[in-house]
């Protein structure tokens, strides 16, 4: 080891120029794979801290080829996706916005997103409960706030019988119920099974043929209804233009790996 040491330290002093660039782009090198792979590993990760993911999905639409697939549904079209199949376990129906409002908490003045709905959010997304019961939002009056969110309004996550504004809450049971022309809302759903996909999109569409004989007639997709992983949504441009592709991703990985390469190479 002394040896070793020594040897550097005879090289070093030599070469100092050339060794000092060495260790720099080495340094240069290194950073840069760590910031690239922090961004892979947020993208290929996103979502996935819900409990049994894969088995969450969002429900997209084709329309017309006017205003091609979405992500915005009425609430009885949700509703009748639900009950196309009894894979379906639980249904979550959003509002397709979240906006900020001020919050007055004990004299300190907060401004958070609010964002309401339909539907067992809780069995949906399964959010790990610090606080409180998972059947809190299906009593009139309760909301929902994350662990950091109740530490900054309280400095605890004791927050229950506490007086706040709302965060997440339940709209009102009978808000736009058997209305089909009020398309503001994102649907979510959990199956037992996540190979039934495919049959519930199906199911789905045998469905809607009921209610509306033409709508094959008036497609140009062979199966307007479409069943979107919840890890893929991050990907998807449905609804989100600039939402990331996972061809970007394998791009990172590589440009990562090429400089780490190209370094060992020259060094």
């Amino acid at each position: 080891m002394k040896t070793l040491i020594r040897n550097f330290s005879h090289t070093f002093r030599r070469f100092f120029t050339a060794s000092v660039l060495n260790i720099v782009g080495l340094a240069i090198a290194f950073a840069s794979f760590f910031v690239i792979m922090t961004q892979v590993d947020y993208d290929y990760n996103f979502n996935k801290g819900y409990k049994d993911y894969e088995k969450i999905f969002r429900v997209e639409v084709h329309v017309n080829d006017e205003y091609g697939w979405q992500v915005w549904l009425a609430r009885p079209f949700c509703e009748l996706v639900q009950s196309t199949s009894p894979h379906i376990t639980s249904l979550s129906i959003l509002t397709s916005y979240s906006s900020s409002f001020d919050y007055e908490v004990n004299g300190k003045l907060f401004n958070e997103k609010t964002l309401t709905g339909f539907g067992n959010f809780m069995e949906t997304f399964q959010p790990e409960m610090i606080n409180g019961t998972a059947d809190a939002l299906k009593q009139p009056g309760n909301i929902l706030i994350p662990q950091t969110m109740a530490i900054r309004f309280f400095g605890t996550t004791d927050v229950v019988g506490q007086i706040r504004n709302t965060i997440f809450k339940a709209l009102a049971p009978n808000e736009n119920k058997d209305n089909w022309s009020n398309w503001n809302y994102h649907c979510y759903i959990r199956i037992d099974n996540p190979e039934e996909a495919g049959n519930i999109e199906k199911a789905t569409v045998q469905k809607l043929m009921e209610f509306f004989p033409d709508l094959m007639d008036e497609n140009n997709v062979d199966c307007p209804i479409h069943l979107t992983p919840l890890t893929d949504v991050h990907f998807s441009t449905i609804g989100d233009k600039s939402a990331s592709s996972h061809t970007t991703v394998y791009l990172l990985i590589c440009v990562s790996f090429l400089i780490v390469s190209l370094v060992r190479l020259t060094s």
